[in-house]
């Protein structure tokens, strides 16, 4: 699944669902980047409270992981969209200044 904020995509992988695809235990919120030197990266990890910063094969990645483990009210789900939202905000900035 995949979705944007403000410009920028990013996807939602769930994991250790059931066989119809429901009751899934965790998921994944990912936005990829340009490749940014991991410095900068561990910098963004050690002053941020959400968003985790990290090199693979296609760059950079930002994700954020959630336990769905006894389910999330609606509101709850609003709350980290939001925080999500925010996060990838701070990361694009974070990211511009670094150029």
């Amino acid at each position: 699944m995949t979705g944007e904020m403000d410009g920028l995509m990013y996807g939602i992988f769930f994991s250790g669902c059931d066989a119809r695809g429901e009751n899934c235990e965790d998921m994944r919120l990912v936005s990829y980047w340009d490749e940014y030197p991991v410095q900068a990266l561990n910098t963004w990890n050690r002053t941020k409270y959400v968003g985790r910063a990290y090199l693979d094969d296609d760059g950079t990645t930002l994700d954020l992981w959630v336990n769905l483990l006894g389910g999330l009210s609606t509101q709850q789900i609003v709350d980290v969209l939001e925080w999500w939202d925010v996060a990838v905000n701070d990361f694009s900035a974070y990211l511009k200044e670094l150029k």
